[in-house]
């Protein structure tokens, strides 16, 4: 009863997410998550004005502590949105078991790390400090504050970790109920504990904590309740660590982000320190304000996160482009409004947190720059979501490092060398003016690249082809697959694999009405080779399959894909290269080897997998491509079908330096 009501609630999940209108759907999961950054950062900025009525020490400290618990947060979003990602697109594929594998692994994972940092912050706690940018004026104020959150550290990361699946799965109201319920603790316990119970800067730590722990729970509570479709358990925490390494290679940019911002703010804590306690405190004063304006950016951003890698992951293309889009000029008109009430109120803001004229000075400049390049943060932001979400993992991490580490260090430490504390006051601005150019083309790419139909709009067709067979167990397995789906393939054979055990699989593929084409004799780099050795490498090859087929193969698959001029000469067949994913390294794994081919796949594509001995992984992987293409609208054609089909003309057709090596036939 409780796998069918849950089945339910799954499929209500994908239509509601796959079929509501984009800018419905985009502000109903965009609102819950604005919402929580806000309140998150509005308690931020009352810890920094009840702070501030400690002295200017004291105010500098919450920029220290701050800075260690954007770390909290970087392993926390490593952690969380590399499962979202993977989760969301899981769930846009109807695979819901694969995404309490992911959920499970990065929770008990959070809870570990977090062990580990409480661990190792206790005991180097003072060096840690001053390597955040304390003075030592600041010191006893940071240390006070942060051994409470250092206590809370395995909670603080695990709640990252849960309110990142939630807002992944479409169920952002849920992770606002969490953070909002310790945020308005913190902000309530603040007062309380500093000046009513004494504790001074200690008691805005004990409050941090306290609440941390509270958001734990109701979050926690979600789950254990059954009103998510990712559950928690033990048992479900992987082994597999080419499965790990996908799901942290998936969060990367999310680290990337959050822990360069948590160098970034080091580093310019250690600049500014240079002139002063005010300069350290008027820096960390901008830097909660800014960081509430762009919460309203981050929170539209995170609405539409899982809207793309739902439909990403469902094939459903044009709404991927719709949900972009729309969220890209949602996020620009809103902090573009709020920059305009900064550009003007910038002084007063400042004054508000910490009334010193000379930390006003400084930091209403910088406040003022920092709100003229808010207007180029959506797009920054927005296009490393999308590639985070769609699962580009490279270009992601790059994006992420762009803002706060390939161009802001640099930038910083330059201006600081020539132009002094102003270079501290502008380099985020100039940074942002550079990220903004370099994402531009980054994400125009990305839409080129894009199908323009969804994937199923119209019928497909591609061609599942093996090489390097035959095998007397690998193969066989493959055959099985095939027909358990009904399905045919083409398979390319070395000839010096083919012998009495092995003659038995040709046999089974040929009864099934799969096709045998011809992958050389021994193997070998065949451009190294005489001609004469080239065409012995196919003919030996050919007379094999003739003998088991009683047909000519039309079809030759060059070892490693390695062509020449002079093998085209020598060899009158068809040549064919293919869509792969590295399937002959076992680090891959058959989830990634399916996630690679889904993603590279296109109308006409050949399919190029292995069946040699012992590769089970591309045995499970083609249990997982097989249904997933059907989804996006594809039919499987042998080779020959395929040219047929698609109305190509085979090479031996076609004069000798006018031939190629195929991949994709269109």
């Amino acid at each position: 009863m409780e796998q069918a009501v849950n089945k339910s609630e799954s499929v209500t999940q994908y239509e509601k997410m796959t079929k509501t209108p984009i800018p419905k759907l985009v502000v109903k999961l965009g609102i819950p998550t604005t919402i929580s950054m806000l309140v998150t950062h509005v308690y931020n900025m009352v810890d920094t004005f009840f702070v501030g009525k400690l002295g200017t020490s004291a105010s500098g400290a919450t920029g220290i502590v701050f800075g260690f618990m954007a770390i909290l947060q970087a392993v926390g979003f490593m952690l969380g949105q590399g499962a979202g990602s993977l989760i969301s697109r899981r769930l846009g594929k109807k695979d819901a078991s694969s995404a309490g594998v992911y959920a499970s692994t990065s929770f008990f994972l959070a809870l570990f790390s977090g062990v580990l940092i409480e661990a190792l912050g206790l005991c180097f706690l003072e060096p840690m400090l001053k390597m955040l940018g304390s003075t030592d004026t600041i010191l006893p104020y940071a240390r006070q504050y942060v051994w409470y959150i250092l206590l809370a550290s395995p909670f603080m990361i695990a709640s990252f970790v849960m309110n990142n699946i939630l807002r992944f799965e479409g169920k952002a109201a849920y992770a606002m109920c969490g953070l909002m319920a310790g945020a308005i603790l913190n902000m309530g316990c603040d007062p309380l504990f500093m000046f009513v119970f004494d504790m001074g800067i200690a008691g805005a730590g004990l409050a941090t904590a306290l609440s941390q722990c509270i958001s734990f729970c109701i979050l926690l509570f979600m789950f254990l309740s059954g009103k998510t479709q990712s559950r928690l358990s033990i048992r479900s925490v992987t082994r597999d660590m080419s499965l790990l390494g996908n799901l942290l290679a998936t969060g990367l940019p999310a680290m990337l982000r959050q822990g360069m911002s948590s160098i970034a703010t080091m580093l310019l804590n250690h600049c500014a320190k240079g002139y002063g306690d005010p300069a350290v405190a008027a820096m960390s004063i901008v830097g909660r304000i800014t960081m509430l304006i762009f919460a309203v950016g981050l929170g539209v951003g995170q609405g539409f996160q899982p809207v793309c890698g739902f439909n990403y992951g469902a094939g459903k293309y044009q709404r991927v482009r719709k949900a972009y889009g729309f969220t890209l000029a949602l996020a620009t008109v809103m902090l573009g409004s709020f920059a305009i009430v900064g550009l003007i109120t910038a002084p007063w803001a400042v004054r508000v947190f910490r009334d010193d004229d000379r930390v006003v000075e400084i930091g209403t400049l910088a406040l003022r720059l920092q709100c003229w390049a808010l207007f180029l943060q959506p797009l920054m932001v927005m296009t490393n979501m999308l590639l985070q979400s769609t699962g580009k993992k490279l270009l992601a991490a790059f994006t992420a490092l762009l803002r706060s580490g390939l161009y802001f260090i640099p930038v910083l430490l330059i201006l600081v060398h020539y132009q002094g504390l102003f270079g501290v006051q502008a380099a985020q601005p100039i940074a942002d003016v550079l990220a903004f150019l370099t994402a531009l083309p980054i994400v125009i790419w990305f839409f080129t690249r894009l199908p323009k139909e969804d994937a199923d709009a119209v019928e497909k067709l591609a061609a599942l082809t093996f090489d390097d067979g035959p095998s007397a167990g690998t193969t066989m397995e493959v055959l099985s697959v095939l027909e358990e789906f009904h399905e045919v393939g083409t398979f390319f054979l070395i000839g010096q694999n083919i012998n009495e055990q092995t003659e038995k699989s040709v046999k089974r593929a040929l009864e099934l009405g799969c096709e045998i084409e011809n992958h050389s004799w021994s193997h070998s780099a065949m451009p190294e080779l005489s001609a004469e050795q080239m065409r012995e490498e196919v003919v030996r090859t050919t007379r094999e399959i003739v003998r088991l087929t009683g047909r000519e193969p039309i079809f030759f698959r060059p070892p490693y894909i390695a062509v020449s001029d002079e093998m085209y000469r020598q060899i009158p067949l068809t040549f064919i290269a293919g869509v792969g994913c590295e399937d002959w390294e076992d680090s891959v794994s058959a989830e990634e080897r399916a996630d690679r081919i889904q993603e590279n796949v296109r109308d006409g594509a050949v399919i190029l997998l292995h069946d040699m001995e012992g590769n089970h992984q591309t045995v499970e992987a083609l249990r997982l491509i097989i249904p997933r293409l059907r989804k996006m609208g594809y039919r499987f054609v042998t080779l020959e079908q395929l040219f047929q089909e698609k109305g190509v003309v085979l090479n031996e057709d076609v004069p000798a330096e006018e031939r190629r090596c195929f991949s994709c036939v269109q």
